[in-house]
């Protein structure tokens, strides 16, 4: 419902106005994102890609230095 006020002469205050719209935040921002099929990485995914990397390599290399 809008508030419209029509002055005495005729011209209406309000009638235009429209509500802003809603602010996402972080999560509903990566909700938007995965659904977008956008596959820019933030931070938080390129620190697991690192220890991904850092566990990959130490496996690598105790399993090669054990003799297996």
């Amino acid at each position: 419902m809008k508030d419209v006020y029509r002055t005495s002469t005729g011209i209406e205050i309000g009638c235009m106005y429209k509500k802003p719209m809603h602010q996402l935040n972080c999560d509903e921002e990566d909700i938007q994102r995965v659904l977008l099929g956008d596959r820019r990485s933030g931070p938080m995914s390129m620190a697991l890609y690192i220890m991904f990397l850092v566990v990959l390599f130490a496996t690598l290399v105790l399993t090669v230095g054990s003799g297996r």
